[in-house]
């Protein structure tokens, strides 16, 4: 997979993680799980996930030199338009969508773009709750009222995030369930936002530029992610931690703040047969990039 086509599918971290994971098992990585058991060996290639949200790889080196590990961190998730709970409204003659900003968005720019509807839904099948990735193959928009209706729009607009950034869903006639539109089996529930649509391209003179959706974070995640699968140093530990919710503070089962990592760095440092001791003493001699496009 090419950085313009992780960008392209990756329209939240539900997409980012599984993009990531074929990304993984495509180069030999092997699949592991929090609640199974492990099994890992020097030159192995391994990952895991958690929530669909937040995923860990890791290469194992030459250990004779004792344990150490070198991570590079960075995160998934983008500033997005959160579905809430009731999520259609109906105004006038036609149907808004109901959200609310996720993280730091530059809030203007959501405005008269082609939105998709993106995220993880919960169905039941077959009497079975089953967990999806999906996107929406139509597009809402937020659109700006004509210039004579707002004189004032070139000298700045103040946005009002409860009215102004509610994107079009249909005409109230024409309107339906939102969640028939994604899924033909009942949802159960759901985590949706609304995400930029637009396709990633390149510009310049030269071709020397890229502008996309989501280049932060996800230009990190993948650098991070295609260089685990390239070339790592020949010995220790080379991990590629890729976190959710960084934009609304990192204190979630799947943030940074969480325990996903340090769970997963002793959990590998048991696998491979050592101790507690051990385990600290690798910490002291490991280390830890922060890499975040944007700052």
């Amino acid at each position: 997979m090419q950085l313009i086509d992780f960008l392209k599918e990756s329209y939240t971290a539900y997409h980012a993680v599984k993009n990531a994971e074929e990304m993984l098992l495509s180069e030999g990585f092997v699949k592991l799980s929090e609640g199974g058991d492990w099994y890992v060996e020097e030159g192995g290639k391994y990952f895991v996930s958690r929530g669909g949200s937040s995923l860990i790889a890791f290469t194992v080196g030459a250990l004779d030199g004792g344990l150490s590990f070198k991570i590079a961190a960075s995160h998934a998730d983008s500033p997005a338009l959160k579905l809430k709970d009731n999520a259609i409204f109906k105004t006038e003659s036609y149907e808004k969508l109901n959200v609310e900003g996720y993280g730091g968005g530059i809030w203007y720019s959501f405005f008269d773009r082609p939105l998709k509807i993106a995220g993880r839904i919960a169905t039941e099948e077959n009497g079975k709750i089953r967990a999806k990735t999906v996107t929406s193959d139509y597009f809402v928009t937020i659109p700006s009222v004509a210039v004579h209706q707002n004189r004032g729009v070139n000298d700045g607009f103040q946005i009002n995030a409860q009215t102004d950034l509610c994107p079009l869903y249909s005409l109230a006639e024409q309107g339906g369930d939102l969640l028939s539109s994604l899924s033909p089996s009942p949802v159960l529930s759901y985590d949706l936002f609304l995400v930029n649509g637009q396709d990633p391209y390149v510009f310049g003179r030269n071709g020397e530029f890229l502008a996309s959706p989501r280049i932060d974070n996800l230009t990190s995640a993948f650098a991070s992610l295609e260089a685990l699968c390239g070339v790592c140093a020949p010995d220790g530990i080379c991990v590629a931690a890729v976190f959710d919710n960084e934009e609304v503070g990192s204190r979630t089962l799947e943030g940074a703040g969480g325990d996903f990592l340090e769970r997963t760095l002793r959990r590998l440092t048991f696998a491979l047969k050592f101790d507690d001791d051990e385990y600290y003493k690798a910490l002291h001699s490991s280390f830890l990039l922060s890499v975040d496009n944007a700052h």
